[in-house]
């Protein structure tokens, strides 16, 4: 996403309006219903389930990157890199790149929390990771088949995904608050 921002927002053109609209395309189908949809085309286990999140979890970064660098292109430091002789390249990476990294690590920490909802969902439908590895979703779903036997069981697991989830929000609103 952040690669997708960044060569779009520098280079602009049709380059920039074919990502963007691919990415409002992405953005347009809700986060659970097209991870869900990846995962059942792509079968179930680790692997599609990682990649199923992560291709839901570029949009947001393509755009606030590609936003940032629009800000950032003109400004004169990047202006003096052009007239010095600085490849476009070396613009990109060395330059713009650090200048737009902040505002991508706060979306980075307030997309896990999406990251861990989405993931535990999947995981409770059965479409995620084997139950060798560990997964929320699976314990709220061994919960929910055992709910007569152990009916506190879910309501913890429930509360420790919500808690997780409040926490990482948090976190991701003190670094908006520093960056």
């Amino acid at each position: 996403g952040i690669a997708i921002g960044l060569i779009g927002g520098f280079f602009g053109g049709w380059l920039d309006r074919f990502s963007m609209r691919v990415m409002d395309v992405v953005l347009s189908v809700p986060t659970i219903l097209l991870a869900l949809v990846l995962v059942a085309v792509m079968g179930g286990g680790l692997v599609p389930l990682i990649l199923a999140i992560a291709i839901v979890g570029v949009p947001p970064f393509a755009r606030l990157t590609r936003a940032s660098v629009l800000s950032v292109k003109e400004r004169p430091f990047v202006l003096a890199q052009r007239a010095a002789g600085a490849s476009t390249g070396d613009i990109l990476v060395r330059t713009i790149l650090p200048n737009v990294l902040g505002p991508a690590v706060v979306q980075l920490v307030v997309t896990a929390s999406t990251a861990i909802l989405t993931e535990s969902g999947l995981n409770f439908l059965g479409l995620g990771a084997a139950p060798p590895y560990p997964s929320l979703g699976s314990m709220l779903a061994a919960g929910n088949e055992n709910l007569f036997l152990a009916p506190l069981y879910p309501v913890l697991v429930g509360i420790s995904i919500a808690l997780l989830v409040a926490s990482f929000d948090a976190f991701g609103a003190g670094l908006q608050r520093v960056f």
